[in-house]
C-alpha cells in the first residue's frame, strides 16, 4: 500500500485506514529509530477481536440471530473507550476501523483512552420497543467478561444513547450486584451521566469549524450551512451554528431532506 490514493475500491475501511496511517507516519521512520520493535505492526493491530452471536426471541415467538463485534485497539494510555452502533450494516472491518480511529484521536489530543469500538449488525429501528431492549441487555451479558470501568468503557454511537447505556448497566448491576456506573458513559444524567454529553459532539464540530473558518479569514455569522445527518450530532450542530449567527438553510437524514433558503 503506498497511499491513500487509488484505493478507492478493492480495500477494506482498515486497510484504507492504515494506509492512512503509515502515510502520515512514514517522516517519522519509527522502524529506523526503534529497530527491532515492530512498532508500525504494534500500532496497526488491534488488541483484541471478539466476535458475538445474540439470539433474539422476537414478540412474535420467532427466533432471530444477529452477529456482533467488540474491537479492543490499544490501550497503552488507559482503558478502552468506544461507542456501540446499532446498525445492518455493522462488521468486523468497519468495527476495526473505527476502533483505530478513536484509540489515534485519544492519542493525538492525549486523553488517556485507548481505542474500541462494538455494534451489532441489526436493523434496529425496525425492532419493537421491547425487542430493542432484549437484544441490548443481551449484549451487555456477552460483554459483560469484556468490559469495565479500568478494561473498556462502551458509549452511545449509532442508534444508541441514553436508554441504551442505561439497560447496560441495570444489566450489569443484575450479573454482579454491583452499580458499576463506570463501565460507560452516556449514560442519564439521573444514572450519574455528565450534563453537556449529549450535545458535546455536535458542538464540537461547531468548534472545529469555527476554527478552520478562522484559518480561512472567514466569519461565521451570515453564512449558510447545510448539515448531512440529523441525528444526535448534526441536530445540535445545527443549535449550536444558529446560536453563533449562522442561517441553517438545508439539513437532511436518510429519510430525505428539508431546504428552506430563509433558514
Amino acid at each position: 500500500m503506498k497511499g491513500v490514493r487509488g484505493m478507492e475500491t478493492g480495500y477494506s475501511l482498515f486497510d484504507r485506514a492504515k494506509a492512512m496511517f503509515l502515510r502520515y507516519a512514514a517522516p517519522l521512520r519509527l522502524e529506523e529509530r526503534y529497530p527491532g520493535l515492530a512498532l508500525l505492526t504494534r500500532l496497526t493491530t488491534p488488541d483484541k477481536s471478539i466476535i458475538y452471536r445474540l439470539t433474539l426471541q422476537k414478540d412474535d415467538g420467532t427466533i432471530a440471530v444477529y452477529p456482533a463485534y467488540r474491537v479492543q485497539f490499544n490501550d497503552d494510555l488507559g482503558p478502552y473507550k468506544g461507542g456501540l452502533r446499532f446498525h445492518p450494516k455493522v462488521n468486523l472491518d468497519q468495527i476495526t476501523a473505527l476502533a483505530f480511529w478513536v484509540y489515534l484521536k485519544t492519542a493525538v489530543v492525549n486523553i488517556p483512552f485507548g481505542g474500541a469500538k462494538g455494534g451489532i449488525a441489526v436493523d434496529y429501528n425496525a425492532l419493537s420497543l421491547a425487542e430493542k431492549e432484549r437484544l441490548t441487555k443481551k449484549f451487555a451479558i456477552v460483554l459483560a467478561k469484556d468490559v469495565g470501568p479500568d478494561t473498556d468503557m462502551p458509549a452511545p454511537d449509532v442508534n444508541t444513547g441514553e436508554r441504551e447505556m442505561a439497560w447496560m448497566v441495570h444489566t450489569w448491576r443484575m450479573i454482579s450486584g454491583q452499580y458499576a456506573r463506570g463501565t460507560v458513559t452516556g449514560k442519564p444524567i439521573d444514572l450519574g451521566g455528565s450534563q453537556g454529553r449529549r450535545e458535546a459532539t455536535g458542538v464540537g464540530v461547531v468548534v472545529v469549524l469555527a476554527e478552520a473558518a478562522k484559518e480561512m479569514g472567514l466569519e461565521l455569522p451570515g453564512r449558510t450551512a447545510a448539515i448531512q445527518g440529523f441525528g444526535n450530532v448534526g441536530s445540535h450542530a445545527a443549535l449550536e451554528l444558529v446560536r453563533r449567527g449562522v442561517k441553517v438553510v438545508a439539513v437532511s437524514d436518510i429519510g430525505g431532506g428539508v431546504y428552506h433558503r430563509e433558514g
